[in-house]
């Protein structure tokens, strides 16, 4: 049996008396139309923003596959100047086979003579490569810490040796004495020391103009014997 008119009225009356009916309005509003509006905007604000960060997205995988351009810079012309090598000519009275000769002599005594702890394996490589066994073993076991003069005892690992040609003179064809300044360096009390040698060095050098006649390219350069002491 259904509800009658005044039955719903007299409901009605009671629940705005009440103040219910108020509330249940107010309710049925919100539900109606605030709340929909809220949720709407709401999803609309985080659409929003995901869509800005997909376009952002879209737009740094573009830029970061593009093509790169080339772009320019100064260079100051007095800096270049500074690391380009410089070559000094050739004396017109010294044969291209004694310039070879005086080169690789001083590269020898330069690499056999300076210290540098860092580089003890090069230099043994060095010596290996350039020396006869002989003259080699001689140099390995000067080196050796077996031997209490070895250079590693008297500059250890951070005082260093290097070496300054100041000439050299043929006694013969394959036999050469050879000046020299070396400069210690004593870093505990930064300063360094000077003292002048004199190398006395045979050698065997493959022949300059019968190389060039030959069209070859390997040249032998090797030292056979070989002393120092210091110059009076």
């Amino acid at each position: 049996m259904g509800l009658r008119v005044e039955d719903i009225n007299k409901s009605i009356a009671d629940s705005v008396k009440t103040g219910q009916y108020f509330v249940d309005s107010k309710n049925w509003y919100f539900n109606k139309y605030v709340y929909p509006s809220v949720e709407r905007t709401f999803f609309g604000v985080i659409g929003g923003c995901f869509l800005i960060l997909v376009i952002f997205m879209a737009i740094f995988t573009t830029s970061t596959t593009s093509e790169v351009l080339e772009s320019t810079y100064t260079v100051s012309m007095q800096d270049t100047i500074k690391q380009v090598a410089r070559f000094q000519p050739l004396d017109e009275t010294i044969k291209p086979s004694v310039a070879l000769n005086n080169y690789m002599l001083g590269y020898y005594v330069q690499s056999r003579e300076a210290y540098d702890f860092n580089n003890l394996d090069v230099q043994l490589v060095k010596m290996s490569n350039l020396s006869t066994l002989g003259v080699y073993n001689d140099f390995h076991n000067y080196m050796s810490i077996n031997n209490v003069n070895s250079p590693q005892f008297t500059y250890q690992k951070d005082n260093t040796r290097t070496i300054t040609i100041n000439s050299i003179n043929y006694i013969a064809q394959y036999q050469a004495q050879i000046s020299f300044t070396a400069s210690t360096l004593w870093v505990a009390t930064n300063r360094t020391e000077t003292s002048n040698w004199v190398a006395q060095v045979e050698f065997a050098v493959s022949d300059l103009e019968a190389l060039l006649n030959a069209h070859s390219t390997q040249l032998d350069f090797v030292v056979t014997s070989y002393s120092v002491s210091a110059a009076k």
